[in-house]
């Protein structure tokens, strides 16, 4: 399997699906989502593909159903997209931007009052979806914004998909103004009380009884691996402190963007709280709702793929009582950069460090590069290569291997060799 995600057109060249394309061995693509960018030409990405002349079509941000049209019309353009679509099926499912950054059930982050209906915008954006993706189209009668499905491998796996952002999920709530909190221990209150009430839904229920019903039969049917394609990252992640006298220098040496990025950063790890409320961090009710599920379905071996993040994971997963739940691995973009990097690649090699360090679920994390995720998986074990592509900006481009995550499953339970 190779795991995709975040393709944004002018931040660079498809370089890793045409490395995709050329690896014989791939038997399926899956997609997680972000593969087309709604943004105009001056949005996310538009300086750099105004630089290497690949801005964005339509010019302007994307609402109507010919815009969307035309959009995913321009990413099918990409020499490296047509290779790998000519080449493997692919299982793909979306994230935010194939409508609009960060949707909720009734709304999203980049649609304005100005802008027209919400509902009618996310219809046409999925209808072109279906129109220009390789997926089979909805049930006849079936909303097309329910979008979940169960692939089943032979005796070797189930894969099973999600669908976050438009049917269950509840709005966004984001830290802001973190100077309102006076201590660490009113940031995490407040985390706990509000952003992990109870009441707040990250899947639907009709999502959460097919996901039971898929592990259930996943189980009973003695398949080896459990697969959940998932467009955020799962595991919890808080902000490590960054007490390091290198971060303090770094500040002085840092542009407004960098500085401002950083101290976001020291602000948090001093408070001890998570850093993407928009992923599963920012519904962990939800979370163990998630996993309770896994469990009534004696699936405590989930192998979970992420996307989003554009940022490479290799996590461990455990629910609140401390038990295994099984192993994430998360991809970064094929050319979407991480936000971080305005700090410096080498400063973001150090807060990676520390992010591992500080968090039980990360075993090893990486948001320097782009690229994909190659998995191999047999009955006897799974094996996670992180792929990198040196060079997005042109067409021609170098491969390694920046990290492997070997993975066994014994008693039930999966764990890193």
């Amino acid at each position: 399997i190779a795991i995709a995600s975040c393709s944004n057109y002018p931040f660079g060249f498809f370089n890793a699906y045409d490395e995709i394309a050329g690896d014989a061995d791939v038997d399926v693509v899956a997609h997680l989502g972000d593969y087309i960018y709604e943004y105009s030409e001056d949005g996310y990405g538009g300086e750099t593909g105004k630089r290497i002349d690949r801005v964005h079509e339509p010019r302007h941000e994307i609402i109507s159903l010919d815009d969307y049209r035309t959009r995913h019309a321009q990413y099918k353009s990409d020499a490296g997209s047509r290779a790998m679509h000519g080449r493997h099926p692919l299982i793909v499912i979306w994230d935010d931007h194939e409508s609009a950054n960060n949707p909720w059930m009734h709304g999203a982050e980049n649609h304005q009052a100005n802008e027209g209906d919400w509902y009618e915008r996310r219809a046409v954006s999925l209808q072109a979806f279906f129109e220009w993706m390789p997926v089979r189209d909805p049930e006849p009668g079936q909303p097309p914004e329910k979008y979940w499905r169960h692939y089943r491998f032979g005796d070797l796996a189930s894969l099973v998909t999600l669908e976050s952002r438009h049917t269950g999920r509840s709005e966004q709530i984001y830290w802001g103004d973190l100077t309102r909190f006076e201590s660490a221990e009113d940031a995490q209150a407040y985390y706990r009380d509000v952003i992990g009430d109870e009441s707040r839904t990250f899947l639907s229920a009709e999502l959460e009884s097919f996901v039971a019903d898929s592990l259930r039969e996943s189980v009973e049917a003695g398949r080896r691996w459990r697969v959940i394609g998932n467009q955020s990252v799962m595991a919890r992640v808080v902000i490590p402190r960054l007490d390091d006298p290198y971060f303090g220098e770094l500040r002085g040496e840092l542009d407004g963007t960098g500085r401002r990025t950083l101290d976001g950063l020291v602000r948090r790890g001093e408070l001890g709280v998570p850093g993407d409320l928009d992923a599963w961090s920012g519904y962990p009710a939800a979370r163990e709702r998630f996993f309770q599920i896994a469990k009534d379905a004696g699936a405590r071996d989930l192998l979970v793929i992420s996307g989003d993040s554009h940022s490479y994971w290799a996590n461990a997963l455990y629910d609140e009582l401390g038990q295994s739940m099984g192993v994430e691995f998360g991809t970064t973009g094929i050319t979407s950069p991480r936000g971080l990097l305005s700090i410096g690649e080498e400063a973001l090699e150090r807060y990676d460090r520390l992010a591992a360090e500080a968090n039980r679920e990360v075993i090893w994390t990486d948001g320097r590069y782009r690229g994909y995720i190659r998995l191999e998986i047999d009955h006897a074990g799974a094996r996670a290569d992180y792929v990198t592509v040196t060079n997005i900006e042109t067409r021609d481009y170098d491969t390694r291997i920046v990290y492997t995550a070997n993975i066994a499953s014994e008693n039930g339970e999966l764990r890193y060799l």
